[in-house]
């Protein structure tokens, strides 16, 4: 083995989160042409495989920024990880009841405490802000990290894995009788945490020079293409088994991006790497742009004007300016506040998780 930087430090790790964050934008972009009045109007489900990029991202950046430390206390991560996700996930909780969706109190309640809701409809989960379903995971899997934080390293990621597999086992045995946060707690979704928990003794820790810079490359690649191929699909179509479709892709892309950085091979944007940064404010604010966007595209008349692509375009530019406005002017002060009264330290010790 030997030594190496905390994942959380690697500029391709944020790359990843802007590609992935962008995908997400693109992915829901058809709701503002729908908003917009366009016609046949499809869905491009490639977000999922965005979000299956996240959370392995998570498991990968966490275990790698507590490291091999054991005198971290169970309620000092808890504190980090909650200032790192709950000012903008509440405000987006609040702002979408009372813009996006009729107004549900049960619903708002449940967000807040990061359970998702199950839709009458159609059985998906979802929360006030429809698209935080994935921090609910987040939430879910830091308090699983917290409760084993104590443990070695290599014990930790033995506990983590097998718990994860546990609870997907009790998932599969129940089959149908797995109803609502059950069923939303053992999707073999969450296996993806582990992977990522995992990767960090795999990859980051070992030494993978031996491999050909080319064809870790090409390994890079070709899981992107996957991904964005296989997971055309919707989330529920795929079933309890989507993990094998969108997570080992995911796996690869994060292993290779970071075996590749390691080599110097990963190609460094500081620009990117700073939208990658700043994803967590794109994520949880998006929506709000592809609303508001769709709504004055139709009002000023242009869904007759200008193909559909300008539009998508336009949200595209739009969501990630604002969301790079929410991360600063919103997020990282309150984190700031929050960090130095609570942790007694700057919020740069906060580390970054996946969707987060």
């Amino acid at each position: 083995m030997t030594s190496a930087a905390p994942a959380n430090h690697f500029g391709s790790l944020q790359t990843l989160r802007c590609v992935a964050a962008v995908i997400v934008v693109i992915a829901h972009a058809p709701g503002a042409l729908r908003r917009a009045g366009y016609q046949s109007v499809g869905t491009w489900h490639a977000a999922n495989g965005a979000v299956d990029v996240f959370f392995v991202l998570s498991g990968l950046v966490i275990t790698s920024a507590v490291g091999t430390r054991t005198r971290t206390t169970r309620s000092a991560f808890v504190v980090r990880r909650a200032i790192r996700i709950v000012p903008l996930a509440l405000a987006a909780a609040l702002l979408a009841t009372v813009t996006l969706r009729p107004f549900d109190a049960a619903m708002l309640v449940r967000s807040i405490l990061f359970l998702p809701t199950e839709a009458a409809t159609d059985g998906r989960f979802t929360s006030s802000y429809s698209a935080a379903w994935t921090v609910c995971y987040e939430a879910f899997f830091y308090l699983c990290f917290a409760a084993l934080l104590r443990f070695e390293a290599a014990r930790r990621t033995l506990a983590i894995v097998g718990l994860t597999a546990a609870l997907v086992a009790v998932g599969l045995v129940l089959g149908d009788r797995a109803t609502g946060l059950l069923d939303f707690y053992t999707d073999p979704i969450i296996l993806e945490f582990a992977a990522g928990v995992a990767l960090v003794h795999v990859v980051v820790e070992r030494d993978w020079k031996r491999v050909p810079a080319a064809a870790i490359a090409a390994a890079h690649l070709a899981a992107w293409g996957i991904l964005l191929l296989v997971v055309r699909t919707g989330r529920d179509e795929l079933g309890d088994w989507r993990v094998l479709a969108g997570g080992l892709p995911a796996i690869v892309i994060v292993a290779t991006a970071v075996m590749l950085e390691r080599r110097s091979r990963f190609p460094r944007v500081r620009a990117i790497e700073r939208l990658g940064d700043s994803s967590y404010g794109l994520y949880m604010s998006h929506l709000f742009v592809i609303a508001v966007g769709g709504e004055l595209w139709r009002v000023a008349g242009l869904t007759d004007r200008l193909d559909r692509g300008v539009l998508v375009v336009v949200v595209l530019v739009a969501s990630v300016i604002v969301g790079e406005a929410v991360d600063r002017l919103f997020d990282r002060p309150i984190r700031k506040v929050l960090a130095s009264r609570l942790l007694g330290r700057p919020p740069s010790l906060v580390a970054h998780g996946g969707v987060s």
